[in-house]
């Protein structure tokens, strides 16, 4: 598959999930809701990822003012990076590694300290009458999610597309209840029986826990989650616990950034060169000396796979009881049951779709599994995944007989017959976290799911293997 670009980066850098996603606003022609049953006729509403909702004091006010946007975080992450150049002659000597991650730890906990906690900020209205295309086009608000959203725009009707704005630091159980009140309230406001659902990595997170809990109601009419962290992601444990940067995803990530096809699978004697253990020894000194603020947020446990949280919560007794209680719902009631719990969803008439992205290099900050630079694969789709350099090998049969289908991917390294959704998941090779609106195959990929009368297989389309390469 071609590959785009530029791209939408969604990647933890020194203590929490970083995005880079550029926003401009969309235009598209508004058309009314006619109440029609059928999928394109139904309100879509998109939950992007995480980082990405804007917060604000005094929303709604004329104090309101914009606290945290991408284009006031990135110079900050920037000066978090530039005060640590100086001191990373450091890490030449046995020490330095303290002196470096203690300076970037300060730094980061001065420009960021505005947005510890979980209740000092407001998000941006959750009327539904505020949060459509049409709104967002006519008061000159920018969609984050332009592409989708003009997309959706151009074949439903502005009208017709709505954004849920939420705060990115809440637990998943919090924002799932505030998800049911904005659907409920988009029902009611369009005329409309059923909703279709997009959910991009933590919003993925967020669409699946809906479906869990609420799925039985029947209110989604097509639910797709592209690269859903549903399973969370081994990048937070790596980067408190043993981080080690990889070398080739960074140099990945800016040769896509800058539109150059780079594909550096290794860069073995960067582990060798000076310094570099004390590098990602500063890393973890980063990760500990920033923590007060990254695990006041509800979501960064929640995004944590569940034997790390198991670690986790035992190395820092101290995060309020009300935080671990809602991320101990997710990991011991919610993620484990998610296969359960998109069957029943199915038999209750929704249709969901998996859509993930796998890469021959592991995640940012180091490990053995496959994945996209933030989520490892194997995450966000439940199925089997070859680690990092192996494969399945050539006599392996896949761990389900899915009625005689072929389940396994031409490279042999992935088993989709005990994905959560074996007939309905998608991945896409050698694509980053968060890149679908740069590639014409996978975003219309997504608008033929959210907006399909019938259910759509990997066996459905031609265009659409279930292994895009």
């Amino acid at each position: 598959m071609k590959k785009p670009f530029s791209i939408r980066i969604l990647s933890i850098i020194l203590s929490a999930i970083f995005a880079l996603s550029p926003a401009f606003p969309c235009f598209a022609q508004s058309e009314e809701y006619n109440g029609s049953s059928d999928a394109k006729n139904c309100p879509s509403i998109i939950i992007t990822g995480y980082f990405l909702p804007g917060l604000y004091t005094d929303y709604g006010t004329e104090r309101q003012k914009e606290v945290w946007a991408m284009k006031k975080t990135l110079p900050k992450l920037l000066g978090v990076a530039a005060a640590t150049v100086p001191t990373l002659p450091a890490l030449l000597f046995p020490g330095g590694e303290k002196i470096c991650g203690k300076a970037a730890a300060d730094t980061f906990n001065r420009l960021f300290e505005f947005s510890k906690g979980s209740n000092d900020y407001d998000t941006r209205s959750q009327k539904p009458q505020e949060a459509s295309l049409t709104y967002y086009n006519n008061n000159g608000l920018s969609f984050i999610d332009k592409d989708l959203s003009l997309e959706l725009g151009k074949k439903q009707g502005t009208d017709n597309v709505f954004t849920f704005a939420y705060d990115w630091r809440d637990n998943v159980v919090d924002t799932v209840e505030t998800l049911k009140i904005f659907i409920d309230g988009v029902i009611e406001y369009t005329g409309a029986e059923k909703i279709n659902l997009f959910g991009l990595s933590f919003g993925g997170l967020v669409a699946g826990a809906y479906l869990s809990k609420y799925g039985s109601e029947g209110k989604i009419k097509n639910a797709v989650l592209d690269v859903p962290a549903l399973g969370g992601t081994e990048a937070i444990g790596n980067f408190f616990e043993q981080p080690e940067i990889q070398g080739n995803t960074i140099v990945n990530i800016a040769g896509d950034a800058l539109g150059l096809r780079v594909n550096v699978k290794r860069l073995a004697f960067a582990k060798n060169l000076p310094g570099a253990e004390n590098f990602n020894k500063a890393v973890k000194i980063f990760a500990e000396n920033t923590a007060d603020i990254t695990l006041s947020w509800g979501s960064f446990w929640d995004l944590m796979k569940t034997d790390d949280y198991e670690r986790m919560k035992t190395a820092y007794p101290d995060v309020p009881n009300d935080i671990i209680e809602k991320s101990d719902e997710l990991h011991y009631s919610i993620m484990p049951n998610f296969r359960s719990a998109f069957a029943q969803c199915r038999e209750n008439g929704t249709n969901i779709s998996i859509i993930a992205n796998y890469t021959d290099y592991p995640t940012l900050f180091g490990g053995s599994e496959r994945g996209d630079i933030l989520i490892e694969t194997y995450l966000e789709s439940g199925a089997k995944i070859a680690p990092v350099n192996k494969t399945l090998g050539s006599n392996y049969k896949q761990i389900d007989k899915c009625c005689g289908k072929n389940h396994i991917s031409k490279d042999s390294v992935i088993d989709a017959s005990c994905a959560y959704l074996p007939d309905s998941t998608w991945f896409i090779k050698d694509h980053y976290h968060g890149t679908y609106s740069k590639d014409k195959t996978n975003l219309s990929l997504i608008v033929d799911l959210l907006l399909a009368d019938k259910t759509i297989t990997v066996f459905s389309d031609s265009r659409y293997p279930q292994f895009i390469m």
